[in-house]
């Protein structure tokens, strides 16, 4: 059982050492693969704020139930906490070309090289969650669960709900669902490793993230507390609606010869 949350300037220092990691790959990454390195690190840099405000924007609007007048009212909603991925990755996936086309980046081979370590980022990060309580599982009785303790937003949510007794020094055991999350991340990780090795046509390896990364997190969202937490829309629908799109697309593209997918990015 853990014994505090963790602390909030621990939680987002995990999320940037995550960053950090992912930055620094992608662009050793960029290099191997004759890319700029300095327009990949400006141009990964340019993408974080977008991941940012989607997340953001998910929260308030979809979460919090706000509109977009009220953000234009009231901007230092941007600046409070709260923030969900999937709008974030979302608003960043149509970003990407813009940001590769202003840094004269092929993009096929600019997300090629993007992708590979961003599971570092999620693998970091939903650790931070897991320690802080903020995300949790159902309850269970598996031999894993975990209790979160006093403080933790899944101890306050099992007191408000009468599950534990006044007092109680931590929630009821649940699913942890942020190293399940953070586990399959770093297999991700992984994956996008190994199949760099056998890539047959550039954009590959980035269609096979989203594809697997998005499915997989769609499947994991099935083991979070949802009953005693209002579910955030689109928080599964998201992932598994992107995911099985791009899945579609590189199964489709599996059979074709290798040779009419080699199309030669040149950028302006």
């Amino acid at each position: 059982m853990l014994t505090e949350p963790l602390p909030i300037p621990l939680f987002f220092a995990l999320w940037a050492l995550g960053g950090l990691c992912w930055l620094i790959g992608s662009v050793f990454l960029a290099g191997r693969d004759g890319l700029s390195r300095s327009s990949m690190a400006f141009a990964l840099l340019t993408i974080v704020p977008f991941i940012l405000i989607g997340a953001r924007l998910h929260y308030v609007l979809l979460e919090e139930g706000r509109t977009l007048s009220a953000l234009v009212e009231t901007p230092e909603l941007f600046l409070q906490q709260g923030f969900r991925l999937p709008g974030g990755l979302l608003l960043a996936l149509f970003a990407a070309p813009l940001v590769a086309f202003a840094f004269q980046l092929p993009f096929r081979r600019f997300a090629d090289a993007a992708v590979v370590f961003a599971g570092l980022v999620f693998a970091f990060g939903r650790v931070a969650c897991f320690l802080r309580g903020c995300c949790f599982g159902e309850t269970t009785n598996f031999p894993w669960a975990a209790a979160h303790p006093l403080g933790s937003y899944a101890h306050k949510i099992h007191l408000h709900y009468d599950l534990v007794a006044d007092g109680a020094a931590a929630s009821l055991p649940v699913h942890p669902f942020g190293l399940y999350l953070a586990v399959t991340s770093l297999g991700v990780v992984a994956l996008m490793l190994i199949l760099r090795r056998y890539q047959r046509y550039p954009g590959e390896v980035a269609l096979a993230f989203v594809a697997v990364m998005s499915l997989s997190a769609a499947l994991i969202e099935t083991f979070r507390e949802i009953e005693l937490v209002r579910s955030v829309p689109l928080r599964m629908l998201i992932p598994a609606l992107v995911g099985s799109i791009a899945a579609f697309v590189y199964i489709g593209l599996w059979n074709r010869p290798a040779s009419s997918l080699e199309v030669r990015e040149v950028p302006t």
